[in-house]
Protein backbone atom coordinates (compact mmCIF):
# COMPACT_ATOMS: atom_id res chain seq x y z
CA UNK A 1 0.00 0.00 0.00
CA UNK A 2 3.09 2.63 0.87
CA UNK A 3 4.38 1.67 -2.61
CA UNK A 4 1.24 2.68 -4.38
CA UNK A 5 0.64 6.09 -2.05
CA UNK A 6 4.12 6.76 -3.38
CA UNK A 7 3.08 5.91 -7.33
CA UNK A 8 0.18 8.07 -6.67
CA UNK A 9 2.09 10.82 -5.48
CA UNK A 10 5.14 10.60 -8.47
CA UNK A 11 2.35 10.01 -10.68
CA UNK A 12 1.37 13.84 -9.65
CA UNK A 13 4.45 14.69 -11.66
CA UNK A 14 2.84 13.44 -15.00
CA UNK A 15 0.01 15.16 -14.70
CA UNK A 16 -0.70 18.69 -16.39
CA UNK A 17 -3.40 21.29 -15.48
CA UNK A 18 -3.04 23.09 -19.05
CA UNK A 19 -4.74 21.94 -22.60
CA UNK A 20 -2.13 20.68 -24.92
CA UNK A 21 -1.52 23.22 -27.85
CA UNK A 22 -3.51 20.63 -29.98
CA UNK A 23 -6.38 20.73 -27.61
CA UNK A 24 -6.75 24.28 -27.84
CA UNK A 25 -6.65 24.73 -31.58
CA UNK A 26 -9.26 22.26 -31.30
CA UNK A 27 -11.40 23.84 -28.83
CA UNK A 28 -10.96 27.20 -31.04
CA UNK A 29 -11.35 25.45 -34.50
CA UNK A 30 -15.24 26.08 -34.27
CA UNK A 31 -15.16 29.55 -33.62
CA UNK A 32 -14.22 32.55 -36.13
CA UNK A 33 -11.32 33.84 -32.94
CA UNK A 34 -8.05 32.12 -31.53
CA UNK A 35 -6.19 33.49 -28.09
CA UNK A 36 -3.52 35.89 -28.63
CA UNK A 37 -0.48 35.73 -26.36
CA UNK A 38 0.79 38.52 -24.26
CA UNK A 39 3.50 38.52 -21.20
CA UNK A 40 4.35 41.49 -18.80
CA UNK A 41 7.12 41.57 -17.63
CA UNK A 42 8.51 42.66 -14.29
CA UNK A 43 11.32 42.09 -11.66
CA UNK A 44 9.65 39.08 -10.46
CA UNK A 45 9.06 37.03 -14.17
CA UNK A 46 6.22 37.45 -16.41
CA UNK A 47 2.61 37.36 -16.11
CA UNK A 48 1.28 35.21 -19.15
CA UNK A 49 -2.61 36.18 -20.23
CA UNK A 50 -4.30 35.44 -23.27
CA UNK A 51 -6.82 37.70 -25.14
CA UNK A 52 -9.77 36.31 -27.56
CA UNK A 53 -13.13 37.67 -29.56
CA UNK A 54 -13.85 41.00 -30.44
CA UNK A 55 -12.22 44.12 -28.86
CA UNK A 56 -15.37 46.52 -29.44
CA UNK A 57 -17.43 44.10 -26.92
CA UNK A 58 -17.13 44.53 -22.92
CA UNK A 59 -13.80 43.14 -21.59
CA UNK A 60 -14.32 40.02 -19.54
CA UNK A 61 -10.91 39.05 -16.99
CA UNK A 62 -11.25 35.36 -15.84
CA UNK A 63 -9.47 33.80 -13.49
CA UNK A 64 -8.77 29.47 -12.59
CA UNK A 65 -8.50 28.04 -9.54
CA UNK A 66 -5.75 26.17 -7.99
CA UNK A 67 -4.39 24.22 -9.51
CA UNK A 68 -5.22 25.51 -13.23
CA UNK A 69 -4.43 27.87 -15.86
CA UNK A 70 -6.04 29.91 -18.27
CA UNK A 71 -7.11 27.16 -20.51
CA UNK A 72 -9.57 26.00 -17.70
CA UNK A 73 -12.02 28.48 -19.05
CA UNK A 74 -11.71 26.69 -23.04
CA UNK A 75 -15.29 25.77 -22.46
CA UNK A 76 -16.50 29.24 -21.95
CA UNK A 77 -14.18 30.89 -24.24
CA UNK A 78 -15.17 28.95 -27.21
CA UNK A 79 -19.24 29.41 -26.40
CA UNK A 80 -20.81 31.47 -29.23
CA UNK A 81 -23.40 32.90 -26.47
CA UNK A 82 -19.75 33.93 -24.83
CA UNK A 83 -18.09 35.64 -28.05
CA UNK A 84 -20.97 37.19 -29.20
CA UNK A 85 -21.59 39.46 -26.02
CA UNK A 86 -17.90 39.71 -24.36
CA UNK A 87 -14.17 40.53 -25.24
CA UNK A 88 -11.84 38.00 -23.06
CA UNK A 89 -8.57 38.59 -21.04
CA UNK A 90 -7.73 34.87 -19.33
CA UNK A 91 -4.77 35.18 -17.07
CA UNK A 92 -2.30 31.92 -15.85
CA UNK A 93 -1.71 33.23 -12.30
CA UNK A 94 1.86 33.27 -10.58
CA UNK A 95 2.76 29.45 -10.09
CA UNK A 96 0.94 28.16 -13.26
CA UNK A 97 1.77 27.43 -16.67
CA UNK A 98 3.40 30.36 -18.61
CA UNK A 99 3.60 32.94 -15.81
CA UNK A 100 6.93 32.81 -13.99
CA UNK A 101 6.81 35.59 -10.93
CA UNK A 102 7.24 32.50 -8.84
CA UNK A 103 4.33 31.03 -5.70
CA UNK A 104 3.09 31.57 -2.60
CA UNK A 105 1.89 35.08 -3.12
CA UNK A 106 -0.94 36.47 -1.09
CA UNK A 107 -4.69 37.56 -2.90
CA UNK A 108 -3.19 41.04 -2.24
CA UNK A 109 -0.27 40.35 -3.76
CA UNK A 110 -1.68 38.15 -7.01
CA UNK A 111 -4.58 41.48 -7.36
CA UNK A 112 -1.29 43.78 -8.04
CA UNK A 113 0.52 41.78 -10.78
CA UNK A 114 -3.03 42.07 -11.87
CA UNK A 115 -2.83 45.97 -12.35
CA UNK A 116 -1.14 46.17 -15.69
CA UNK A 117 -4.11 44.05 -17.01
CA UNK A 118 -6.76 46.10 -15.48
CA UNK A 119 -5.57 49.23 -16.38
CA UNK A 120 -5.24 48.35 -19.97
CA UNK A 121 -8.38 46.46 -20.27
CA UNK A 122 -11.04 47.53 -17.64
CA UNK A 123 -12.86 50.16 -18.66
CA UNK A 124 -14.63 49.49 -16.77
CA UNK A 125 -15.08 45.27 -16.84
CA UNK A 126 -16.17 42.03 -14.86
CA UNK A 127 -14.06 39.66 -13.05
CA UNK A 128 -15.04 36.30 -13.32
CA UNK A 129 -12.97 33.51 -10.73
CA UNK A 130 -13.52 29.94 -10.53
CA UNK A 131 -12.28 28.17 -6.67
CA UNK A 132 -9.73 29.96 -5.55
CA UNK A 133 -9.97 32.69 -8.24
CA UNK A 134 -13.13 33.37 -7.19
CA UNK A 135 -12.02 34.82 -3.64
CA UNK A 136 -9.35 36.82 -5.99
CA UNK A 137 -11.82 37.77 -8.00
CA UNK A 138 -13.16 39.52 -4.97
CA UNK A 139 -10.02 41.30 -4.00
CA UNK A 140 -9.38 42.23 -7.44
CA UNK A 141 -12.82 44.01 -7.40
CA UNK A 142 -12.34 45.67 -4.14
CA UNK A 143 -9.04 46.80 -5.12
CA UNK A 144 -10.33 48.75 -8.08
CA UNK A 145 -13.67 49.82 -7.62
CA UNK A 146 -13.48 52.52 -10.46
CA UNK A 147 -12.19 49.95 -13.39
CA UNK A 148 -14.22 47.18 -12.18
CA UNK A 149 -17.86 47.25 -12.46
CA UNK A 150 -19.02 43.82 -10.54
CA UNK A 151 -17.59 40.12 -9.43
CA UNK A 152 -18.58 36.60 -10.03
CA UNK A 153 -17.55 33.83 -7.82
CA UNK A 154 -17.96 30.73 -9.26
CA UNK A 155 -17.72 28.14 -6.71
CA UNK A 156 -15.60 30.48 -4.91
CA UNK A 157 -13.19 29.83 -1.53
CA UNK A 158 -14.42 33.08 -0.41
CA UNK A 159 -15.23 32.44 3.30
CA UNK A 160 -12.89 33.42 5.35
CA UNK A 161 -15.32 30.81 8.45
CA UNK A 162 -15.81 28.34 6.16
CA UNK A 163 -12.24 28.06 4.56
CA UNK A 164 -9.38 26.17 6.42
CA UNK A 165 -6.62 24.19 5.39
CA UNK A 166 -6.96 20.34 5.48
CA UNK A 167 -5.16 17.52 7.10
CA UNK A 168 -3.17 16.96 3.78
CA UNK A 169 -2.14 20.29 3.18
CA UNK A 170 -0.38 19.66 6.18
CA UNK A 171 1.02 16.28 5.24
CA UNK A 172 2.55 18.26 1.90
CA UNK A 173 3.38 21.48 3.77
CA UNK A 174 5.70 19.70 6.73
CA UNK A 175 6.68 16.31 5.31
CA UNK A 176 9.67 15.44 2.70
CA UNK A 177 6.53 15.31 0.03
CA UNK A 178 6.96 18.71 -0.47
CA UNK A 179 10.19 17.51 -2.59
CA UNK A 180 8.44 15.29 -5.03
CA UNK A 181 5.24 16.39 -5.64
CA UNK A 182 4.33 18.26 -8.77
CA UNK A 183 5.02 21.79 -8.55
CA UNK A 184 1.63 23.14 -8.90
CA UNK A 185 0.52 20.72 -6.53
CA UNK A 186 2.89 22.83 -4.15
CA UNK A 187 1.86 26.09 -5.60
CA UNK A 188 -2.14 25.47 -4.34
CA UNK A 189 -1.08 24.02 -1.18
CA UNK A 190 1.02 26.92 -0.34
CA UNK A 191 -2.03 28.93 -1.22
CA UNK A 192 -4.13 26.64 0.28
CA UNK A 193 -2.69 27.28 3.65
CA UNK A 194 -2.66 30.99 3.74
CA UNK A 195 -5.95 31.63 2.35
CA UNK A 196 -7.61 31.78 5.57
CA UNK A 197 -5.52 34.51 7.19
CA UNK A 198 -5.70 36.41 3.77
CA UNK A 199 -9.32 35.95 3.54
CA UNK A 200 -9.96 37.47 7.05
CA UNK A 201 -8.30 40.85 5.77
CA UNK A 202 -10.94 40.71 3.02
CA UNK A 203 -13.38 40.05 5.29
CA UNK A 204 -12.97 43.62 6.60
CA UNK A 205 -13.42 45.05 3.32
CA UNK A 206 -16.67 43.50 2.01
CA UNK A 207 -18.95 45.72 3.83
CA UNK A 208 -18.01 48.48 2.05
CA UNK A 209 -18.02 47.38 -1.42
CA UNK A 210 -20.96 48.72 -3.11
CA UNK A 211 -20.76 47.06 -7.03
CA UNK A 212 -22.48 44.04 -8.38
CA UNK A 213 -21.51 40.78 -6.79
CA UNK A 214 -22.61 37.45 -8.87
CA UNK A 215 -22.01 34.30 -6.74
CA UNK A 216 -22.59 30.77 -8.06
CA UNK A 217 -22.51 27.76 -5.49
CA UNK A 218 -23.71 24.23 -5.79
CA UNK A 219 -24.83 22.18 -2.91
CA UNK A 220 -22.67 19.16 -3.57
CA UNK A 221 -19.02 20.82 -3.80
CA UNK A 222 -16.63 19.06 -1.81
CA UNK A 223 -14.13 21.09 -2.00
CA UNK A 224 -15.55 24.42 -1.07
CA UNK A 225 -18.51 24.87 1.73
CA UNK A 226 -22.12 24.79 0.05
CA UNK A 227 -22.58 27.17 2.78
CA UNK A 228 -19.35 29.88 1.54
CA UNK A 229 -21.71 32.10 -0.90
CA UNK A 230 -24.29 32.98 1.42
CA UNK A 231 -21.28 33.22 4.18
CA UNK A 232 -20.34 36.21 2.23
CA UNK A 233 -23.29 37.26 0.50
CA UNK A 234 -24.30 38.44 3.99
CA UNK A 235 -21.36 40.43 4.38
CA UNK A 236 -22.07 42.51 0.87
CA UNK A 237 -24.23 44.92 2.80
CA UNK A 238 -23.87 47.69 0.31
CA UNK A 239 -23.43 45.93 -2.96
CA UNK A 240 -26.07 44.28 -5.41
CA UNK A 241 -25.98 40.74 -4.97
CA UNK A 242 -27.83 37.86 -6.91
CA UNK A 243 -27.09 33.90 -5.90
CA UNK A 244 -27.20 31.55 -8.48
CA UNK A 245 -27.48 27.72 -6.67
CA UNK A 246 -28.27 24.22 -7.75
CA UNK A 247 -28.27 21.80 -4.87
CA UNK A 248 -26.93 18.65 -7.34
CA UNK A 249 -24.28 20.83 -8.61
CA UNK A 250 -19.93 20.10 -7.51
CA UNK A 251 -17.67 22.25 -7.73
CA UNK A 252 -16.27 21.84 -11.65
CA UNK A 253 -19.14 24.63 -12.35
CA UNK A 254 -17.37 25.63 -15.46
CA UNK A 255 -17.26 22.71 -17.11
CA UNK A 256 -20.62 21.07 -16.10
CA UNK A 257 -23.26 23.89 -15.71
CA UNK A 258 -21.63 26.89 -18.04
CA UNK A 259 -25.02 28.34 -18.45
CA UNK A 260 -25.15 29.06 -14.72
CA UNK A 261 -21.70 31.13 -15.55
CA UNK A 262 -23.18 32.76 -18.88
CA UNK A 263 -26.56 33.71 -16.98
CA UNK A 264 -24.30 35.13 -14.20
CA UNK A 265 -22.28 36.94 -16.46
CA UNK A 266 -25.38 38.47 -18.32
CA UNK A 267 -26.34 40.11 -14.96
CA UNK A 268 -23.27 41.22 -13.93
CA UNK A 269 -22.52 43.11 -17.30
CA UNK A 270 -26.16 44.83 -17.57
CA UNK A 271 -26.17 48.47 -16.32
Amino acid sequence: MFGIFIGLIMATNLMSFSASEDEIRDAFAKVPYSPEHHFIPNEKGTLHYITTGDSLKPPVLLIHGSPGSWDNWLDILTQTDFLNHYYAIAVDRPGYNQTTLGNGYSLQEQAEFLAPLIKRYCQPCVVVGHSYGGALAVQTALDNPEAIKAFVSVAGTVADSLQHPRFYNYILRYTPLQWIMAPEFMTSNKEMMSLEHDLHALANQLSAYSGKAALIQGGEDMLVDPRSARYIQSKLTQANVRLWTREEMNHFVIWSDKDLVLDALQWAEAP
